[in-house]
């Protein structure tokens, strides 16, 4: 109905449009409707806009809502109220100004009799809602019941003033009689009682059961025909009674959205069957008691088996070892009943546990299966019986489809497809139901019309509107789609590196340079096919040469994946390698890569640290290398005899066996080991085997010679550990110079060092203390680099050895660089202090640069 109103009824100005919904009347003396007229627009979005969710902040404001009423927590009862008076105060003067009324409104009549004179008199009231009392009533029909049925004897303290019997206090009867019940039905529940022991009010969470059809009559008069109503919408509440969160439970009745079947749920045990007597005569024997008492009903017994099947699944799905609070917890959310109401049976949860010794293994607070493949005592003569009930329950599934049941759900962004049973859940959880709302079953009315010349009788305008919000929605995307599927690629020429260790390829020079033209970072589309790939960097690089996909390593170097070929496949970018890695290195036709280069993930070096802990190892110090970089595919046994060369000059077969290796673990506290040590058996494992990763330090001694304190010894090598790195250093100065800068140094060089080369790389007429270095990195670009620090103390992630450049006074060794936030500066304000600095004094200063009193 609230569609049927035209542009007119709701004076409407004839460029009206979302921009002046909420301003003035563009000179008009008529005023808008803006509350019917967001409505209709939020109901026009909800059923064409291709969007998730859609906002109601327009409706809100169109109540005259300020912010904070609108973010305010409301019952929804009385929402529900401020709403429809909202909705009949704007309707008036409209063709549907009855629209609240024809809808929701009943009527009851209040009977009382007068026992002494036998008259009856009687009294309506208009109803939009019927509050029903949910506290010791077990379901809906026992509340209506209570009001409608029970008749009220008014007697003592609590006579009748009868009219007929001058005014006289007489003996009378009270009851009560929907006369007219309205198209669309809404009962809340009063959940929410006050305690007067307490003082304090609670909620009411006890089992109430609602049906999803219900016939009326014994509630009516005699004179109300349409008397069959069927559920369509259920209002949860979740929370306390000071807090919580409403969300709602919708029925289709038109089929106008998808609706998907929602999976079973993964509980076996729902449609076990009755089990067999040896089965009860296993779980008897597996109980200590034993001496129960014989004349137990087999109803019991079979509960017992129930529960006890369920608890066992749900173990199956979990880990090794679980909380008996967490078991408890999904024990409740896979079962209607709780734990509590079968005391009786089971009494706790924790002891039913312990009853069962071969089954489950307790100790304070865990619990497991004694055996993961447990028998979950499923008789193979049951196996059809059960097939064919799971096949009854999919044709019940696919009827319940047929005939209306089309279940959603609505929780602030999400809508799921839902079935009854799971409505059914809130009959008695905490998040229980609150409202519930039918409707009449046999009322006449017109199917919704979906086609698209007539889409939902929405007004044209309203609908042109929305079509226009989507393709801008649908523009959004498509530029969106094109971010995502960016792939940035930094593309090298071969000409910088030289191959070491046959896996890893390192710039072979000192100096700073900028990439050259056509090379350095570049944007593609990872939709993008591999051979249309190729034949553009073909078209760029020339035909002939070879591109390989590289792998940058921690030190910043390079190490070769593969060559990028062509294919009878439509593999896209997305497909390959270089989605992961986003390096390639062109080798010219007349310079290629050399075959003994080892390529692929499986001979990626790893760079370890090697700790000597021989007797004399402080006389090799000078030559030795403690830093390593071995291919993850070499065995222990193989490194063993790479160190051992490298430390003796020779590898002798008989003292080699002498050699041990161990793990170091030089952070270790509380007295743990800080060395493991490899036995031989794992020295034919590879590093990868053995789980060695990037900076895991080795240790390497004679067995003869064992050193007992691995900490001092790693100390007195730590001036050892110099490394080459490779560092790609980015200009965010100038943005008309910004080819990024590679630099090759050891990983003892300070930051203030590099940072003057990348200014000198880039040209820059910038002093060095008007700048500082950064990680290129959103997640820690905020925290800037000292001068003073050293390569190897900055944390790179994912081996990600890129700087930026920035505009900042740089950072001596003894400041600190605070960010300042104001409400006098929409922009933090940057403040390098001294870190001796007072608080008074620092305070002075913070007031003097927002400019204070």
């Amino acid at each position: 109905p609230l569609f049927h109103l035209t542009p007119k009824d709701l004076n409407l100005p004839a460029n009206y449009n979302e921009q002046t919904s909420l301003s003035a009347n563009g000179g008009s003396s008529l005023k808008v409707r803006k509350i019917i007229v967001e409505l209709q627009r939020l109901f026009a979005e909800m059923l064409l806009l291709n969007q998730q969710a859609c906002s109601s902040i327009r409706l809100t404001d169109s109540f005259g809502w300020q912010s904070h009423e609108a973010i305010d927590h409301q019952d929804v009862h009385e929402l529900n109220r401020l709403l429809f008076d909202a909705i009949q105060k704007s309707l008036q003067g409209t063709k549907q100004s009855n629209l609240i009324r024809l809808c929701y409104e009943g009527s009851t009549i209040n009977y009382t009799q007068c026992k002494a004179c036998q008259k009856i008199f009687k009294r309506s009231e208009d109803y939009q809602d019927l509050p029903l009392v949910v506290q010791d009533s077990p379901n809906l029909q026992t509340s209506l019941a209570n009001i409608f049925t029970i008749r009220e004897q008014l007697i003592g303290d609590n006579q009748y003033r009868c009219s007929s019997c001058a005014n006289k206090l007489c003996d009378a009867e009270k009851w009560a009689k929907i006369s007219k019940l309205p198209p669309i039905l809404t009962l809340p529940l009063q959940r929410f009682v006050y305690d007067i022991k307490t003082g304090s009010r609670q909620k009411k969470t006890s089992r109430y059961e609602f049906p999803f059809e219900i016939d009326l009559k014994e509630f009516c008069e005699e004179s109300v025909i349409e008397t069959n109503y069927e559920l369509f919408a259920v209002v949860i509440h979740e929370g306390t009674c000071y807090s919580g969160h409403y969300y709602g439970y919708i029925k289709d009745i038109d089929h106008i959205g998808t609706w998907v079947s929602p999976p079973p749920p993964s509980t076996k045990s729902a449609n076990k069957q009755k089990p067999t007597s040896n089965q009860n005569s296993n779980i008897s024997n597996t109980s200590p008691n034993n001496n129960r008492n014989s004349n137990e009903s087999a109803d019991t017994k079979e509960e017992t088996m129930k529960k006890l099947d369920l608890v066992k699944t749900l173990l199956l799905s979990c880990d090794d070892y679980v909380t008996i609070d967490y078991l408890l917890q999904i024990y409740r959310k896979n079962t209607t009943t709780s734990w509590n109401r079968s005391r009786g049976v089971h009494c706790s949860f924790t002891k039913f546990l312990r009853n069962y010794p071969d089954v489950f293994q307790v100790d304070d607070k865990r619990v497991r299966l004694v055996e993961r493949n447990c028998d979950m005592d499923i008789d193979m003569n049951d196996v059809d019986e059960m097939d064919f009930e799971s096949s009854q329950n999919e044709i019940s599934s696919n009827n319940d489809i047929d005939n209306d049941e089309h279940w959603f759900c609505f929780d602030d962004l999400f809508v799921t497809c839902v079935t009854r049973d799971q409505i059914k859940k809130h009959y008695g959880q905490s998040d229980c139901a609150y409202m519930l709302f039918y409707r009449q079953k046999d009322r006449n009315r017109s199917k919704m019309d979906c086609s698209d010349n007539i889409p939902y009788s929405i007004p044209q305008w309203l609908f042109d509107e929305v079509v226009e919000k989507n393709k801008i929605l649908d523009g959004k995307r498509e530029t969106y789609e094109k971010y995502k599927s960016q792939l940035q690629v930094t593309i090298y020429p071969s000409e910088w590196f030289e191959v070491i260790d046959g896996c890893r390829l390192t710039l072979n020079n000192n100096d700073q340079v900028l990439f050259p033209d056509k090379y350095g970072e570049h944007i593609f589309d990872k939709r993008t096919k591999m051979n249309d790939f190729i034949s553009k960097l073909e078209d760029v690089y020339g035909i002939g040469n070879h591109f390989y996909v590289a792998k940058k390593l921690r030190s910043g170097q390079l190490h070769v994946i593969n060559e990028l070929v062509c294919s009878s496949s439509d593999k896209t970018l997305d497909k390959s390698d270089l989605s992961n890695y986003r390096n390639i290195i062109v080798y010219t036709s007349s310079s290629p890569l050399p075959d003994t280069v080892l390529q692929g993930e499986e001979f990626e070096p790893i760079m370890l640290t090697i700790v000597y802990g021989f007797p004399d190892a402080h006389v090799h110090a000078a030559r030795l290398q403690t830093i390593k970089h071995i291919s993850k595919n070499t065995t222990l046994l193989e490194l063993k005899e790479i160190l051992y060369y490298d430390y003796f000059g020779h590898v002798d077969a008989q003292k080699l066996r002498q050699i041990r290796m161990g793990k170091l673990n030089l952070e270790e506290k509380n007295n743990r080991k800080s060395r493991r040590e490899y036995k031989v058996d794992e020295e034919k494992q590879t590093l990868a085997q053995l789980h060695l990763q990037d900076g895991d330090t080795l240790g390497i001694d004679d067995k003869n010679s064992f050193v007992p304190n691995w900490k001092n010894v790693s100390s007195n090598s730590t001036n050892m550990a110099i490394n080459q790195l490779s560092l790609t250093v980015k200009n965010s100065i100038d943005t008309n110079n910004t080819k990024p800068m590679t630099y090759s140094c050891l990983n003892t060089t300070s930051i203030g060092h590099v940072k003057s080369m990348a200014i000198q790389a880039f040209n820059l007429s910038i002093e060095s203390c008007m700048c500082r270095l950064c990680i290129d990195d959103p997640d820690v670009e905020h925290i800037p680099l000292y001068d003073h620090q050293t390569v190897d103390s900055i944390e790179f992630k994912q081996n990600n050895t890129n700087l930026c450049l920035k505009f900042g006074v740089s950072l001596k060794e003894n400041d600190f660089l605070l960010y300042i936030l104001s409400d006098r500066d929409p922009c933090s304000l940057e403040l390098v202090v001294d870190k001796n600095i007072t608080l008074s004094h620092l305070w002075l200063l913070i007031k003097q640069e927002l400019n204070m009193d």
